[in-house]
């Protein structure tokens, strides 16, 4: 039995029999602290970072604070002191006031096994890839159990050397389809892919069933859920879930 519990954003818990992982949690109001009123959440934060209990590992993406958010982390941390992270090197200097009792900095293609569940990290390209020495500074990750391939993309673009990567026929994808756009651009706004590249890449990759992400918390860096769902029906694309914050769903 594999639960999926959507904490806004990028963020999930994924429980997997007796497994918890958390990624990429944001719940708090830290960016918008931090960068100003633009980055106001439009979501009310749907658990308070402190109930999330036994957890195992926390993966993060990238040091972007939405993703590596130090608020949330330390109040997870809070009820899970034997917890263990998962991120690339860049995010040391973010959770450094956070003893964890574990701190994996590893390479793409590296993998840590956790009783029969598996997890590898790959290359994202945020929206280029920045790779140094097998160490990538934006990473997503695969999760399995048994059969059953999991593809967190973080944040991500399509990149012609997926292949490398990701196997083909992927059982459920999350991928951010928070556009990029010249206005972003302008504004030192990194987007994801369009709507029509996460339908296209679904494709390309046999992406069994996705879930979108990266939609629903910041008014200046989000989608409408219309606009995918305009564009999947045009093309008979229907192989993906809305999961709003707070939702939880079994697999």
């Amino acid at each position: 039995m594999i639960k999926l519990t959507s904490l806004g954003q990028v963020g999930y818990i994924v429980d997997i029999n007796n497994v918890r992982l958390v990624i990429d949690p944001y719940l708090s109001n830290y960016v918008e602290d931090k960068y100003g009123k633009q980055f106001k959440s439009l979501i009310k934060s749907p658990i308070l970072p402190e109930s999330i209990k036994n957890v195992d590992y926390i993966l993060i993406s990238h040091e972007h604070e939405d993703h590596c958010d130090p608020f949330t982390l330390g109040k997870i941390f809070e009820v899970n002191q034997d917890v263990k992270i998962i991120c690339p090197r860049e995010c040391n200097e973010i959770i450094k006031e956070i003893p964890f009792k574990e701190i994996l900095n590893l390479k793409i293609q590296e993998k840590k096994q956790i009783l029969d569940i598996n997890i590898e990290v790959v290359p994202a390209a945020h929206p280029e890839l920045e790779i140094n020495n097998g160490y990538s500074r934006f990473m997503g990750f695969l999760i399995s159990i048994n059969n059953f391939v999991m593809y967190h993309a973080g944040d991500t673009i399509p990149f012609l050397t997926a292949n490398n990567y990701l196997p083909k026929g992927i059982d459920l994808a999350f991928l951010p389809i928070n556009e990029r756009n010249f206005f972003k651009d302008s504004a030192g706004i990194i987007g994801n892919m369009t709507c029509r590249e996460a339908l296209e890449w679904v494709e390309q990759l046999k992406i069994k069933h996705w879930i979108p992400t990266h939609w629903d918390t910041f008014s200046n860096n989000g989608t409408y859920q219309e606009e995918l769902d305009i564009v999947a029906k045009r093309i008979n694309k229907s192989n993906y879930t809305w999961i709003n914050a707070g939702e939880t769903i079994s697999i």
